[in-house]
Parts: C-alpha cells; sequence; structure tokens
C-alpha cells in the first residue's frame, strides 16, 4: 500500500469518526429545557393566582419571574459552556460545530424576544398579557432548532423534538390568552428539551446508544 492509499484511508476514517461522533451539548439542552419548563409552570400558577407572592401585584410578579428567568439561565448557560467537553473526541465535528452555531443564533433569537417582552411590560405594565404572545414564537425557533440540528446530526431523537416543538408552538398560537397555554408550554419545554438534552448528555459517554427513537 502506497503513501498516497494511506493517507485516503486515514481520511476516510476522521471523517467517518466525525460523522459517529455524539453530540455534546445535551447539558446545555437539558439545563435551558428545565429553566424554561420551570418558568412556564410558575407562570401559570400565578396568572390563576395558586401561586401568590407576598406583597406584589399579578403584573410585577411575572415581571420580576421573567427578569429572574433570563438572569439565572443566561448564568447557568454560560457556567456550562465554560465545561464545554471540548477535549472531547468528536468536539470539531461538522455536526456539533453546527449545534453550537445554530443554538448559539437561536439564543439571541429568543433573548432579543424575551428583552423586548420585559421592556413592552414595562411600558404598558400588562406583562400577564404581553408574555402570552412570545410563547409559540418561541417554540417555533426550538423547532427550528432542534429540526437543524437534528437533519445534520441524524439523530432521530431532535427531529421528533423538533417536530412536537412545532406542534406546542401552534396549539400555543390557539391558546394565547388563556391559562392552559402555560401548561401546555411547560410540558413542551420538558419534552422538547429536557427530555432530547437528558438522553443527549448519557450518550456522551455511551457513543455507541442509539438515540433513534
Amino acid at each position: 500500500m502506497n503513501k498516497l492509499e494511506q493517507d485516503i484511508q486515514f481520511a476516510a476514517r476522521l471523517a467517518r469518526s466525525g460523522q459517529e461522533a455524539p453530540l455534546l451539548g445535551g447539558r446545555m439542552l437539558a439545563w435551558w429545557g428545565g429553566m424554561v419548563a420551570l418558568a412556564y409552570g410558575l407562570h401559570y400558577l400565578l396568572i390563576t393566582g395558586r401561586l401568590e407572592p407576598p406583597g406584589l401585584p399579578l403584573g410585577p410578579a411575572i415581571g420580576i419571574l421573567w427578569l429572574a428567568f433570563v438572569v439565572i439561565a443566561s448564568v447557568g448557560y454560560w457556567l456550562l459552556i465554560r465545561r464545554y467537553p471540548y477535549h472531547q473526541g468528536g468536539s470539531g465535528s461538522a455536526a456539533n460545530r453546527a449545534d453550537r452555531a445554530i443554538w448559539g443564533s437561536a439564543g439571541l433569537a429568543i433573548g432579543w424576544i424575551m428583552v423586548g417582552a420585559l421592556v413592552r411590560s414595562l411600558l404598558d405594565g400588562r406583562p400577564d398579557q404581553v408574555f402570552a404572545w412570545t410563547v409559540p414564537m418561541v417554540f417555533a425557533i426550538y423547532a427550528t432548532a432542534q429540526l437543524a440540528v437534528g437533519w445534520l446530526s441524524n439523530s432521530g431523537v431532535l427531529q421528533a423534538a423538533g417536530l412536537l416543538a412545532g406542534a406546542v408552538a401552534m396549539v400555543c398560537w390557539l391558546l394565547a390568552g388563556q391559562s392552559m397555554q402555560f401548561v401546555v408550554a411547560s410540558a413542551g419545554a420538558a419534552l422538547t428539551l429536557l427530555l432530547p438534552g437528558v438522553l443527549l448528555w448519557r450518550r456522551e459517554t455511551d457513543p455507541g446508544r442509539d438515540d433513534a427513537p
């Protein structure tokens, strides 16, 4: 075997290893999904009166909830990014690079929506009305990101999560303005973000695990 053939075989092995490398963003996806599910659940409890913050009317309480969500979720995400396993084999694969780029862009888009909603709620004093319209937009972004990464990485879990997130977005449009919207959103975040994130995180230490549904 000559050197050219050896080089070709070596490049082919590298390509296969990169293609088969597990996605390494599961911990971030799980964190974000857990925080989103919790925030939507608390929002539901506030607007239905099941949770009454002491000394605060409904509007400011909801505003504080989402401000706290933005701060805590962002800080936690930043800390997790610092511990991203760049040293692990496959971290430079096309799928993992796309995963980081797509979710980084999706996070910015969601951040713009949430900041805009916070500013609008401060201007008109009705965060209980403003945030209801952000829910379907946010889930449409989740659906797009999950499907894009799922198709690029050939992950059945993420493809299914993306389709489900799209369905949640449509249902939330139908329920906009109703308290049940936030129940659906909380469950949707758990199923389309938290659960897939946990499954991907587990697969990091078991690359042979089949993540197809």
